[in-house]
């Protein structure tokens, strides 16, 4: 059956593309899109809209029918990158957006994004050498009650804190996602 979803969604794709256009299958569920001759930025948010439009419409299989998502990612040649290879890294930073803004979105792919993703690759490297290393702490915080001029501790919250290989703690809000 999912070979079958793959299908209508690429005759799908193909029916909103022009001929000169070009339609991929990367891969599991992944399709690249490549077009060219796009003269403006302003062209490819409406076609990203209509193609969200198109795969998000039920897809009737042996009297079933199917819902999909669809996230896009788009990276611009050569602004973005001159490479196949680049473009597809930058135009799948900016799918993983898209899925993060929530269903049936587009993101662009912008410096921004890459700063993000590139803290994002160093906290995930800091998390596996803290792993390694056992680099993680944990800390006692007192709940305290205040009464009549008095304190008293009532409980406490475990907090965890990473150190990086300096020995800096660093915060959960930074590496727990």
């Amino acid at each position: 059956m999912g070979d079958l979803v793959l299908i209508e969604v690429s005759k799908r794709l193909k029916g909103i593309i022009k001929n000169s256009d070009t339609v991929a299958r990367l891969g599991g569920d992944e399709f690249t899109l490549i077009f060219e001759d796009v003269e403006y930025d302003m062209e490819i948010g409406p076609i990203a809209e209509r193609i969200i439009k198109e795969i998000s419409k039920p897809i009737i299989i042996n009297d079933k029918e199917l819902n999909v998502g669809v996230s896009i990612g788009i990276a611009y040649s050569p602004v973005d990158d001159f490479t196949i290879e680049g473009l597809l890294m930058k135009a799948d930073a900016a799918m993983y957006q898209a899925k993060e803004d929530g269903k049936g979105q587009y993101a662009y792919y912008s410096r921004l994004l890459q700063e993000k993703n590139n803290s994002y690759l160093y906290i995930e490297q800091l998390l596996k050498a803290a792993v390694k290393n056992n680099r993680f702490i944990s800390l006692i915080q007192p709940k305290v009650m205040h009464n009549k001029g008095s304190n008293y501790i009532v409980g406490g919250e475990i907090l965890i804190r990473m150190k990086d290989e300096k020995g800096v703690l660093i915060s959960p809000e930074s590496f727990i996602k």
